[in-house]
C-alpha cells in the first residue's frame, strides 16, 4: 500500500489549520468580503433578469404586444400587465424600464440615442459588472496574502528557530517544520481559494451578466425591426394610430442612427 494512503485526513486538516495561524483569519475576512460582493451582484442581476424569451422568432402573442408598444405607445401599467404579470420586482427590472421608455416616447420623433443604444441599460449592467470586478480584485489579493505567509514562514525558519548548541534536536526540528508549514500551507490555501473564487465568479455572475447584455441587445434589435415595419403586421395587432404609423417610424430610426 502506498504511504500516502495511510495519511489521516482529519489530522492533516488540523495540522493545516493550526499552521496557518493568523493568516486563516485574513483568508476568512477576504472570503467574506468576496461573498458580500458576489451576493450583491447576484441580487442586482436577479432584479434585472429578462422575463420572456427573446430567441428568434418570438411567439405571436409577445411579438404582437411588442408591435403595439412600438407603433402605438404603451403606458407603464400596460407594460407591467402584458410582460411582467405576477413579478413583484418589476419596478427595478432592466427590461421593464427599457420597454416603458420605448413605449412612452414621442412616436413622431426620431429615436433618441439612449433608446437606440440602450445607454441607461448598459450603464446599469456596467455597475453590476463593477461589483464582479471588485470581487475579482479581492480574489487577486489572496495570492499576495499567501506570499506574505510564505515569506514570514521562511524568515522564521531561518531566523526564528533555535539552533544554539544544547537545544534538543526534536525541539529544533519541530520549530523548523512549523515555520515551513506556515510557508507552504499559506501559499497552497491562497492558490486553491483564488482558483475557486475565479471559477465561481466567471461561470455564474459574469456569464449571466454577458447573457443579460445579449438579451438587451436582442430586445433593441426586435423593437427597431418592428419599428421599421408597417406591413405585414403581426396577427392580432391593431391598426396604427394616425401620426404614429409604422411608415413614420422608419425615418425616425434612420435619423436616430445618424
Amino acid at each position: 500500500m502506498l504511504a500516502w494512503a495511510t495519511i489521516n485526513v482529519g489530522d492533516t486538516l488540523d495540522l493545516v489549520w493550526s499552521s496557518l495561524g493568523v493568516f486563516r483569519y485574513l483568508f476568512a475576512v477576504a472570503l467574506l468580503a468576496i461573498a458580500v460582493f458576489l451576493f450583491r451582484g447576484w441580487r442586482e442581476l436577479g432584479r434585472a433578469a429578462c422575463p420572456f424569451d427573446l430567441a428568434y422568432p418570438l411567439d405571436n402573442g409577445t411579438r404582437s404586444n411588442l408591435w403595439q408598444l412600438v407603433h402605438h405607445g404603451m403606458a407603464s401599467a400596460q407594460v407591467r400587465g402584458l410582460f411582467f404579470a405576477g413579478d413583484e420586482t418589476t419596478g427595478s427590472n432592466l427590461f421593464y424600464q427599457y420597454l416603458v421608455r420605448f413605449g412612452s416616447r414621442d412616436c413622431q420623433a426620431p429615436l433618441s440615442p439612449s433608446l437606440l443604444q440602450g445607454t441607461e441599460e448598459s450603464y446599469r449592467l456596467l455597475q453590476i459588472r463593477n461589483v464582479s470586478v471588485s470581487a475579482r480584485f479581492l480574489a487577486a489579493l489572496l495570492p499576495a496574502i499567501g506570499l506574505l505567509g510564505t515569506l514570514i514562514g521562511m524568515f522564521n525558519a531561518f531566523f526564528g528557530t533555535d539552533f544554539t548548541e544544547g537545544t534538543e534536536l526534536a525541539t529544533t526540528m519541530q520549530q523548523l517544520m512549523q515555520n515551513f508549514a506556515l510557508a507552504l500551507f499559506t501559499t497552497i490555501a491562497a492558490v486553491i481559494l483564488k482558483i475557486g473564487v475565479d471559477l465561481f465568479n466567471h461561470f455564474t455572475l459574469e456569464t449571466h451578466i454577458d447573457r443579460t447584455r445579449g438579451d438587451v441587445a436582442k430586445l433593441r434589435s426586435v423593437l427597431q425591426d418592428l419599428l421599421s415595419q408597417s406591413e405585414p403586421r403581426p396577427a392580432g395587432a391593431p391598426a396604427p394610430a394616425e401620426g404614429c404609423s409604422g411608415n413614420g417610424g422608419s425615418p425616425g430610426l434612420i435619423a436616430g442612427n445618424d
